[in-house]
């Protein structure tokens, strides 16, 4: 009796490794395939969905307010070919609360321009704050910054209008403070439109 198990458990352990050495080479021929097929494939197929030649920053539909930053965050942050006209607080436009735009802690309040305005050259920038000053930059999402400056808050208001030239059709205005160390505070950004 013991001889005939034996016999058996040779039988089906034969079995069992000629289905094992046919199943491992199915395997091994479809990874063999696979691989000879990916290896045929142009090597930048992919690429060139994915790549772009745009040097634009991306347009953003809004943006909220931003924490302590170190300045030159931006590209082209000491450039620009637009100004504003520091007017010292003498031309705030009265606006609907509901449409100011505010840091976290309230030391700036934007008044103009509202989110997504179209801004045009000679409109005004206008809000209140606690500082003395405040800083700003322009940004299109063709040339980056197209302005930068800082505004006299005169009697906790500040105002300047707006001279520059873009093609762009979106970008923001930053408001914010600066420390005595160059680091950007209570950073009020709002997106804008350019016609």
């Amino acid at each position: 009796m013991v001889y005939y198990k034996n016999k058996d458990f040779k039988k089906r352990s034969k079995k069992l490794l000629i289905v094992c050495t046919i199943a491992l080479v199915i395997v091994l021929s479809v990874v063999f395939l696979i691989m000879k097929n990916y290896e045929k494939a142009p090597s930048n197929s992919h690429d060139s969905i994915s790549q772009t030649t745009s040097t634009s920053p991306t347009a953003q539909e809004n943006f909220t307010d931003g924490d302590e930053r170190e300045p030159g965050s931006t590209s082209n942050e000491s450039e620009g070919e637009g100004t504003v006209v520091d007017n010292q607080g003498a031309d705030v436009i009265d606006t609907d609360e509901s449409t100011w735009s505010s840091s976290k802690t309230g030391e700036i309040i934007v008044f103009t321009p509202i989110n997504n305005q179209i801004l045009l050259s000679g409109n005004i920038l206008s809000g209140k704050s606690i500082l003395n000053e405040v800083s700003f930059r322009i940004i299109d999402d063709v040339s980056g910054v197209i302005a930068t400056g800082i505004l006299d808050a005169s009697s906790g208001k500040f105002s300047g209008s707006f001279s520059f030239n873009t093609t762009a059709t979106e970008g923001r205005i930053d408001v914010y403070g600066v420390k005595e160390n160059g680091i950007e505070f209570g950073n009020v950004e709002i997106p804008v439109r350019f016609k």
